[in-house]
This record gives C-alpha cells, structure tokens and sequence, in this order.
C-alpha cells in the first residue's frame, strides 16, 4: 500500500472529541484521523495517552465530540498497559478463545491463532499454561490477543515494557507488518522504539496535542530545539532530535 492509498483510507476519525474527569482532568478536543501505518504516541505521565487509547478502542465513553468505530467485522485490537490473561489457560487455547469473542469464522481460528503465535514468537508455548510463561513472553501474548483477529485498528499501550533488546526488536519488526494493512497507535516511553516505528508522532501534554507530525516534523523540530542542524530523518541519531522534542515539552523519555 503506498502513501497515496494511506491517505484515502481513514480508519478512525476524531472531532472535537473530549473525555472529562470532573475538574480533575480533561482530555482534549482532539481531532485528527488514523490511516494505516504507525503514529507513536509520546507525552509525560498524567498526558492522557492511555485514556486515548482505551476512547479508540470503545472502552473509555468520550464527553463531548464525535470518534468514529472501525468497521466490522475487522473492528480494533488492544492490548492494554496491564495485560492479564487467565493462568489456567494456554496461549493457544485463550487466542483461540479471544478470536471466538472477535468472530472470527470457526473454519478461520486455527489458522488465525497461528499465525498470530508465530508473529511473536510464541509458536514454541502455544499449549504450555500461560502460568509458566515470563513476563516478556506474557506481554508478547497479549500483542498476539490484538492482532489475532487481522483488526483494521490495533492499539498498544506500552508494547515492549518488560522486553529484552531482541525481543524488542522483534516486536518492532511484527508491528511494521502490521501497519502495512492496519492503523497501528504505540504509546511507548522508549525513544529508540518511536525512532524505529513512528511514521507518525503525536505529542500529547496535560490533555492536549502539543505537536503532530512526521518523522520528518519531528527531526526539523528537534535539530531545531537542540540546535543540532546535523540531525537528519536518515542519521543515527534521529532519537535525539525525538528527545530534544519531547525535552522541550516536559518529557524527558526513554532511551534503549
């Protein structure tokens, strides 16, 4: 899919969308639409990044405004920030269990669940107890629950928390196939993994969107703030021109 097909099919859409806590917190208006390929979402804690993930995936009801649903039968994907899965199960009995929930055709599900196994590299635990499997390999499952369903929108909240460098790198790898076909939002602290990822990123601050773009806005905007013309979309260091952003917003970020 090139880049003129991603611009003429908008997934989701957001208008003047808000979810209020009280006076405690209010996340937006955002509006902006999602296009297959992958938007990186940054921002300190307390920015709202979660609560926008749970309103894309139909979880969090917003207050005002309008979001636009995915089309069925496809629909969302989402793996939250805690991920819990039953420990009695297998990882191929509970995917087969979550494409059921999704509707998934029965004559489709084993394929599906392998498939979505094999995508990160959990061919190998498909019938141990999920019990038994470490952390990395428990969140590598709960990717595997999100896109088992081949869903138009997969949302991932901390994707690669608990994962070593290979795994990560591994994971980055699935989740670029991914955004060939789907609109995939990363919300990640580790700088390195949006410099690898983003095509896009959304900066978010106390509720609001305080910079958009793409990883060429991102290299103009922090070379600038860094005041390191040397910063290119292609160097080595395009996590420093993401860090000297987010620097300049508030978020000192992560680096692998």
């Amino acid at each position: 899919m090139d880049q003129n097909d991603k611009l003429e099919l908008t997934v989701v859409a957001l208008r003047d969308a808000t979810v209020s806590f009280g006076s405690s917190f209010t996340l937006g208006p955002l509006s902006f639409g999602l296009c297959p390929g992958v938007t990186a979402l940054l921002g300190p804690n307390g920015a709202g990044k979660s609560t926008l993930i749970r309103a894309l995936a139909g979880i969090q009801r917003i207050s005002s405004g309008y979001v636009s649903s995915p089309s069925a039968p496809r629909g969302a994907g989402y793996l939250p920030q805690q991920f819990r899965a039953p420990q009695w199960a297998t990882p191929a009995d509970y995917l087969r269990y979550v494409a059921w929930v999704h509707r998934v055709p029965r004559a489709e599900r084993i394929g599906a669940v392998d498939r979505a196994l094999a995508a990160v590299g959990l061919e190998d635990r498909a019938n141990h107890r999920i019990r038994s499997l470490s952390g990395g390999m428990l969140r590598r499952l709960g990717v595997a629950q999100a896109i088992v369903h081949s869903p138009e929108l997969v949302l991932l909240d901390e994707p690669t928390a608990g994962l070593d460098h290979d795994q990560r790198l591994a994971l980055i790898s699935v989740i670029r196939r991914i955004a060939r076909e789907s609109a995939v939002v990363v919300s990640t602290h580790v700088l390195d993994d949006v410099a690898r990822l983003g095509e896009r990123v959304i900066v978010l601050d106390a509720g609001r969107i305080d910079f958009v773009g793409s990883m060429d806005d991102v290299v103009t905007a922090g070379a600038k703030i860094a005041g390191d013309t040397s910063i290119t979309a292609r160097g080595p260091d395009i996590a420093g021109a993401l860090e000297a952003l987010v620097r300049g917003r508030g978020e000192a970020g992560e680096r692998a």
